[in-house]
């Protein structure tokens, strides 16, 4: 599972997405940054409504069949992301 790195603004942006062939999605979320960083399902994404993620902390979720958009409250924050995305019964 390669490693991405992404500079995460105060625009909801799109990072990973289950596709029809391979609809689950393992992913791992980890804020390098000093800023807050927000993980959500759609574009409607905000600070106000995602799931928090603190400087130097991670998100881990397994078997997600949504889309998964990020938020940060400051621009360029430094976003590392591994994922996986599989059938089921293939893992």
């Amino acid at each position: 599972m390669p490693t991405t790195s992404r500079s995460i603004g105060t625009t909801a942006e799109q990072v990973a997405a289950p596709s029809k062939t391979k609809p689950l999605l393992d992913i791992v979320i980890q804020n390098l940054s000093t800023n807050t960083v927000y993980v959500g399902s759609d574009s409607g994404l905000t600070i106000a409504n995602g799931i928090e993620v603190l400087a130097g902390r991670e998100w881990f979720d397994d078997q997600r069949s949504e889309p998964v958009f990020l938020i940060a409250t400051d621009a360029a924050s430094d976003v590392r992301m591994q994922y996986v995305a599989y059938e089921a019964g293939e893992r």
